[in-house]
């Protein structure tokens, strides 16, 4: 949560793509009532990735069971991934981009993702969406390839113009470049139907 509030929990830290001052707030929901049973806020420089396993351990204290988590790209690593394994719970998942299965997936699966079998509907918007079974720490989950259009033509637009100002030379990167604008990849335990993929692709 970005802010400017003189709070000793504010601290510097990058987001989406610039620095700012922010604080993190957890929440845990209960599945059948949609309210709150538990929340605290973090520092915004404590690392995402090690807060996941503290907060279901903090739970377990109170008595809570943890059944469903919702990921962030923060979150994700392969220590995290395997102890939701390990405590059977469900979680849907970004991917981020610097790993290399995001890079592998990039390359195997973007290429023909803009067909209308793979078109499906959100409010006003149209997504491209293609499902893959994938190994993920060695269990087999379902990877959500999903690309938005307009977004594509804005980062598309955008990394055009750069390349070309800083006179880029290397296609490669270029073209890998190309192939993620408007990308979006995310992890669920099951092979969910396709009317369904519009309720957690946003």
């Amino acid at each position: 949560m970005p802010n400017q509030i003189h709070f000793p929990f504010n601290e510097w830290r990058y987001n989406d793509g610039g620095i700012d001052k922010q604080i993190k707030l957890l929440f845990v929901i209960d599945r059948k009532s949609s309210l709150p049973v538990y929340f605290r806020y973090l520092p915004g420089n404590i690392v995402d990735v090690s807060s996941l396993s503290t907060t279901v351990e903090e739970l377990k204290k109170f008595g809570v069971k943890s059944s469903f988590v919702l990921v962030d790209a923060g979150f994700f690593s392969e220590i995290n991934i395997k102890g939701l394994y390990t405590e059977n719970i469900e979680f849907l998942t970004r991917l981020p981009s610097k790993i290399k299965l995001y890079k592998d997936l990039v390359k195997q699966e973007v290429q023909d993702i803009e067909t209308f079998k793979n078109a499906v509907k959100y409010g006003k918007r149209a997504l491209f969406v293609k499902q893959k079974k994938i190994d993920l720490y060695g269990k087999e989950v379902y990877a959500y390839i999903i690309q938005d259009p307009e977004r594509k033509g804005q980062e598309t637009k955008k990394l055009l113009i750069n390349a070309l100002d800083e006179n880029e030379t290397d296609e490669d990167s270029v073209k890998y470049e190309l192939l993620k604008s408007g990308l979006l990849f995310l992890f669920h335990l099951l092979k969910l139907k396709k009317k369904t993929w519009c309720l957690f692709i946003i």
